[in-house]
């Protein structure tokens, strides 16, 4: 989501793993108006054709209302909308405009069914409501027994945000760390009122709260900048030493627990495990490839943007599951979100373009990108040794190249309806499992 706002140039690589990330980093958001040519076609048909001539991933329509639809799949074109799509540059977008658009084939594409139907790709969401009856405030992970939560700490304005837009897709519990409550934030009565989101009272720099935070049993942690120096006196410090501190006790003594850092300076990921090389750009490092890392000027990028693309807020709203405001009231029923989803064994070692036009096709789904493991770009020497990659960590490819293959720890992040897109189109999903989401 970081990098599909900013713009970038050419770098210069020497991994294979950074030539398929700088792929995806190259990648930007534009919108343009469909061509005639693919009136009466649906939106899937759009999509896939558009891929398979030249590698863009369209992903939602923009109606003549204004309101924005992720992966309207079935939506029949009338040749008044403007699709959103990702591409490498607004010259390689604007083919989807072309009134003299070339269909070379002179078909509509199609897609054998690779993937069975009996196959979920999502299940729907498996978290309970824990806070009907129950405490909000907890003293302890353990008076409810609580696991695979997500822990949130530092500065805690505008936490309502970032929980209605993840309630959106999952009821996974949230708790939210902090030596006291911020009662005068005007949102913080409706945060507490969401479901399962608690509140347990301590400092996420002190070991023995993050235990009673339940950091050995969390799923996550998201760990905010202390922007105003509340932990940490800023005085001859880096505005990063809470994060920075908290990460690093967080991977020494609660390794289970995934962290997700803000970071106000590029250089402080060199304080974290797996420190970059500093001479490459902190684009390339391996913290803020896997998405470990964001840092707070994304939203400067963001504004920056907008003043060019003016309806590019709304769409990045939708795409991080705030349907509230971005569909009519009509289709926020079935609008679609951003999911996350092993590759299914069936796909193991094909092309990512196969994948591609299957789940587009035959399963309503938009894949945007790959949760690239490292171990697909291990390989044997002269000597039948295995060469290691030297990331170790995974890393988002966006819109990856049509030839990818893919490999058994790989992760898709699509755009599908939740624990709907399961299954094939029609069909009912699973009555277990859970959601993946990406924060």
């Amino acid at each position: 989501m970081c990098n599909l706002i900013m713009s970038t140039g050419d770098m210069e690589v020497e991994q294979e793993w950074q030539e398929d990330y700088c792929h995806g980093f190259g990648q930007e958001l534009y919108c343009f108006p469909v061509s005639p040519i693919f009136i009466d076609w649906t939106f899937s048909e759009v999509v896939a054709e558009m891929y398979t001539s030249f590698a863009l991933c369209a992903f939602a329509i923009v109606f003549p209302d204004g309101s924005i639809a992720l992966n309207p799949a079935k939506h029949i074109i009338a040749g008044n909308e403007q699709i959103y799509l990702l591409a490498d540059s607004a010259d390689d977008g604007e083919h989807i405009s072309d009134p003299e658009y070339n269909l070379k084939s002179g078909l509509r594409p199609t897609s054998e069914s690779i993937l069975s139907s009996e196959i979920p790709l999502v299940l729907p969401d498996r978290y309970q409501d824990l806070t009907q009856g129950g405490p909000r405030r907890l003293g302890s992970v353990e008076e409810i027994d609580l696991k695979g939560h997500i822990i949130v700490c530092g500065n805690l304005h505008g936490i309502f945000a970032f929980l209605r837009t993840l309630r959106a897709t999952t009821q996974q519990p949230v708790l939210l760390l902090h030596p006291e409550e911020p009662r005068k934030e005007p949102d913080w009565g409706d945060a507490m009122r969401l479901p399962n989101v608690f509140f347990c009272s301590g400092n996420a720099m002190q070991i023995a709260d993050l235990k009673r935070a339940g950091a050995h049993v969390a799923e996550s942690m998201v760990i905010i900048a202390d922007y105003s120096g509340y932990f940490v006196s800023t005085t001859n410090r880096s505005v990063d030493s809470y994060a920075i501190f908290v990460a690093n006790v967080t991977a020494e003594y609660f390794p289970t627990c995934r962290c997700v850092v803000e970071m106000i300076e590029e250089s402080s990921m060199t304080q974290l495990n797996h420190a970059p090389d500093s001479s490459e750009p902190y684009s390339l490092w391996p913290q803020y490839a896997s998405g470990g890392v964001y840092l707070c000027n994304m939203l400067d990028c963001l504004i920056a943007q907008c003043y060019y693309k003016g309806d590019l807020l709304e769409v990045m709203s939708a795409l991080v599951g705030d349907k509230s405001e971005t569909s009519s009231e009509d289709r926020k029923s079935t609008t679609q979100c951003i999911q996350e989803f092993d590759v299914p064994s069936t796909y193991v070692d094909i092309k990512w373009s196969t994948m591609f036009m299957d789940l587009t096709l035959n399963r309503a789904c938009v894949p945007l990108a790959l949760l690239r493991c490292p171990e697909a770009y291990d390989y044997e020497d002269e000597d039948g040794e295995v060469v290691i990659c030297e990331n170790p960590l995974p890393f988002v490819f966006s819109n990856p190249k049509g030839d990818t293959l893919l490999a058994a720890g790989d992760k898709v992040i699509a755009i599908c309806l939740p624990g709907k897109a399961a299954s094939a189109l029609g069909s009912e999903p699973p009555a277990n499992g859970h959601v993946q989401v990406v924060l």
